[in-house]
């Protein structure tokens, strides 16, 4: 029995061939480099073009848990942070190996967990 989204792709596929449209069909060699660079880093396969963050913040107060993203900071209970959010994110910027934190270069003063 032929369900509807099957016609509807039939249709579909038809109205591209008619106008002209066609789908690309890539091959990727595996002796290539292909580039990936987001606005925090860079890396090219085989050939990492990014810095990986080694700052490991220690926060009184506060849990951190890193990964190569950056750093989660999560104040105790009883506790929250200057902005008056319980948690903040550290970004790693892999082009200067510095975490960031709201767009500036992260300092243990802008991350301080205090009793509320």
């Amino acid at each position: 029995m032929v369900r509807t989204w099957q016609i509807i792709l039939l249709l579909l596929t038809a109205k591209m061939a008619s106008s002209g449209l066609t789908r690309e069909r890539r091959a990727f060699s595996a002796n290539s480099q292909h580039i990936y660079s987001p606005s925090l880093g860079s890396y090219s396969l085989g050939n990492p073009l990014y810095k990986a963050c080694t700052e490991r913040p220690t926060i009184a107060n506060a849990q951190v848990r890193c990964l190569v993203s950056g750093c989660r900071v999560k104040c105790n209970t009883g506790y929250r942070l200057q902005s008056g959010y319980v948690s903040a994110m550290l970004l790693c910027n892999h082009n200067t190996d510095q975490l960031i934190y709201h767009s500036r270069p992260w300092t243990p003063s802008l991350t301080t967990c205090t009793n509320v």
